[in-house]
């Protein structure tokens, strides 16, 4: 009895299934476009220039200039003018400065250029206090530009006026117990001069140095006597002069 041995198949090596490159073309749509290179920037050399030379010179300049324009003029709004409309006048400044500030620091999101405008309304805000008050310290500066004629005739009485080197007189009140022609006598501290509030007395001025005294015809009543360099009246450079 004979058996047939059969000779099994070699089996075939199972070929694992290939999944397809996510950037392959699927069989069905169209076919992706490779994305493009970015070239960078046209203007190389002008943007090294630019990042490297310039704005580290800019910077520094535009900072200093600022902070000149911010001082010169906030000075102006302290100094000139009266003492209400210099006060109100940095007040609203001040307010509108910190609000701006705080503004830009809550809009995380906000463009450089809207920033850009915020910052040049501020700069704009301050030179425009300072120019307002500048324009009463110009006009008391240069307003009294008539002639004055003293009284003639013998004083009945003097009055004597200091100037301090803390910008302001000796007194803030003086008193004169008869009306009259009055010999009014300014001395003290240099580089001041002393006005008398009255239209009769339009070109009255003295100047501290060197001492002088001029007459006035002074009648019964309360008069304002104030120094006209720009700034010193709304330091307080002022007082009243009491007669009879």
């Amino acid at each position: 009895m004979t058996t047939i041995e059969t000779e099994a198949e070699p089996e075939q090596p199972t070929e694992e299934p290939v999944e397809p490159a996510p950037d392959a073309p699927s069989s069905g749509g169209p076919p992706v476009e490779p994305p493009e290179l970015d070239a960078g920037s046209p203007y190389p050399h002008s943007e090294a220039l630019w990042s490297r030379a310039i704005l580290p010179l800019a910077l520094p300049i535009l900072a200093c200039i600022t902070i000149a324009v911010w001082v010169i003029n906030l000075s102006r709004a302290f100094l000139a003018g009266s003492k209400t409309g210099a006060v109100v006048v940095v007040m609203v400044v001040t307010i509108s400065i910190m609000a701006g500030a705080a503004f830009m620091s809550a809009s995380t999101r906000m463009r450089s250029t809207s920033r850009l405008l915020i910052a040049s309304a501020m700069l704009l805000l301050i030179m425009s206090a300072g120019l307002v008050s500048l324009g009463p310290s110009e006009e008391e500066e240069g307003g009294e530009t008539a002639a004055y004629v003293p009284p003639k005739g013998p004083t009945v009485d003097q009055l004597d006026v200091v100037a301090l080197a803390s910008i302001e007189f000796d007194s803030d009140e003086y008193t004169i117990p008869t009306g009259g022609i009055i010999n009014v006598k300014f001395s003290g501290a240099p580089a001041h001069t002393l006005l008398i509030e009255d239209a009769k007395f339009v070109g009255f001025v003295l100047t501290s140095s060197p001492k002088t005294a001029e007459k006035a015809k002074l009648d019964p009543g309360e008069y304002t006597i104030y120094c006209n360099v720009a700034g010193h009246r709304a330091a307080g450079m002022e007082a009243t002069v009491t007669v009879g």
